[in-house]
């Protein structure tokens, strides 16, 4: 027997695809903590959860589907369609046909899978300026942030003059980041590319008037997602970031 649920959600795939592949996420839509990936997003790698046995991704197409099987046999689908550029239709599947357990309750499943994706759509709209694949993690919080305008405390003025731009500039999506020193960083393109297996890289390009703006650029912006490249060019040459850290091309 196989249960299906389907939403659509009003945010690009690559916002849903790097919320969904964010194993901090999970926590707060699936009910159960998701402590680690190993080795990563990949057919073969390892879920291992905070309490119980480990999941098994036994299909894997980057920002088209992930496939779980658990120790019990039951294997979740989970599916995203892009629809535009602001919306993508996601669909969650638990399939019991080869699990060793028993169903008591046909309606509470349904509900419980029903109730999982709704808590992602809700929390992935909910998010401001999360830029793709964990690539740029900048997610606000708007309310707090609208608190905070106008700032009451010195320290808190400070920190508004410096950051209020990229604020705006990531909830309304302008391409430019502000660096410290009053320098921009500016978007250039976005692509990906097919690599091995069926898997695709993501490159993000900038460009930046100088290293010392790249790599602070670069050091306010976590990279998190399998095969995320953010490229910065300057004058002096390129710096990138990976998952594993900053490094001259």
């Amino acid at each position: 027997m196989i249960f299906t649920t389907t939403a659509t959600i009003n945010k690009s795939i690559d916002v849903v695809w790097s919320i969904f592949t964010d194993t901090k996420t999970w926590a707060t839509w699936y009910g159960g903590k998701l402590s680690k990936i190993n080795p990563d997003w990949q057919k073969g790698a390892q879920l291992e959860w905070e309490l119980g046995a480990p999941s098994t991704v036994i299909d894997f197409v980057s920002f088209k589907k992930i496939c779980t099987k658990g120790g019990s046999g039951i294997i979740m689908n989970y599916l995203f369609s892009e629809v535009n550029e602001r919306s993508t239709t996601v669909t969650f599947e638990k399939d019991f046909n080869q699990s060793t357990l028993s169903i008591s309750n046909v309606s509470v499943v349904k509900s419980q899978l029903d109730e999982d994706l709704m808590r992602f759509k809700k929390y992935v709209e909910s998010q401001i300026g999360y830029e793709t694949n964990n690539k740029q993690e900048v997610s606000v919080n708007v309310k707090t942030a609208l608190d905070e305008i106008p700032p009451q405390s010195n320290s808190a003025k400070k920190w508004w003059q410096l950051n209020k731009l990229n604020f705006f500039n990531n909830l309304f999506g302008n391409k430019k980041w502000k660096a410290s020193t009053g320098e921009f960083v500016v978007f250039k393109q976005k692509y990906m590319k097919p690599f091995l297996k069926g898997t695709t890289n993501t490159y993000e390009e900038w460009t930046a008037p100088n290293v010392k703006v790249a790599k602070e650029f670069l050091k306010c912006h976590e990279v998190t997602a399998q095969q995320y490249y953010l490229s910065v060019e300057t004058p002096e040459g390129n710096w990138c970031k990976d998952r594993q850290g900053v490094y001259q091309d």
